[in-house]
């Protein structure tokens, strides 16, 4: 991500963002307004409803500022890159953003930078006003558009296996791009596919037919 001296150079910044990294633009936006500078919200593709309980989500733009001197395009690691910024002082918005930003990281049990620095910073973000069950309720428990998209997407193309026992999906970073989805969201879908009769397994393939995961029927 763009280092912090950048920032403070620059006089007119947007920010790049996306469904996966609307969570960091939005605590990134607050600290931007704090050092007294003009700054914009340049969405690449739609934003789902989901995240319209975060500061700012109004604020997005569809089309990209030409004035700009300065232009950050976020990308899915920002949020852990962004914590590690020590001289960074949280506000309630900020910490709002960032809560929901690492639920969704903590949602993902096979990401890998889960570690204990992140489970701090969630209790810190807490602490500081973010709202749980506002982030819960808006983020993991409502389904948006693009993951409808994506069940459609998937379903379409899935297979049973092993004596119709075990769905089986093979999944390409492009078709996430088109939906505006992450892996978490297909995570969903693989656990809708165990309602199916007679499947016990999930099996998720990325395109290459290497594994990412499978889930079982308990």
């Amino acid at each position: 991500m763009i280092s912090l001296q950048e920032i403070e150079k620059a006089k007119h910044i947007v920010i790049i963002t996306n469904n996966q990294t609307f969570c960091i633009a939005s605590a990134l936006y607050t600290h931007i307004l704090r050092l007294h500078k003009k700054v914009s919200l340049y969405c690449e593709n739609s934003i789902d409803n989901k995240y319209s309980f975060l500061p700012w989500f109004d604020k997005m733009k569809n089309i990209k500022s030409s004035s700009a001197d300065l232009s950050i395009k976020l990308e899915s690691t920002s949020l852990i890159d962004f914590l590690t910024f020590e001289d960074i002082k949280y506000n309630q918005k900020m910490a709002q953003a960032l809560y929901a930003g690492l639920l969704e990281i903590f949602y993902d049990i096979t990401n890998k930078n889960l570690d204990g620095m992140l489970f701090a910073k969630l209790d810190e973000m807490r602490q500081l006003g973010a709202d749980h069950r506002m982030c819960t309720d808006n983020l993991l428990q409502s389904e948006s558009l693009s993951l409808y998209r994506l069940k459609g997407k998937m379903f379409q193309e899935m297979l049973l296996v092993y004596e119709a026992k075990a769905s089986l999906f093979i999944l390409s970073e492009q078709v996430l791009k088109e939906t505006g989805t992450s892996m978490v969201d297909a995570y969903k879908v693989l656990q809708e596919s165990l309602k199916i009769t007679h499947v016990k397994y999930a099996i998720l393939l990325d395109e290459r037919y290497e594994l990412i995961k499978i889930i079982e029927d308990k």
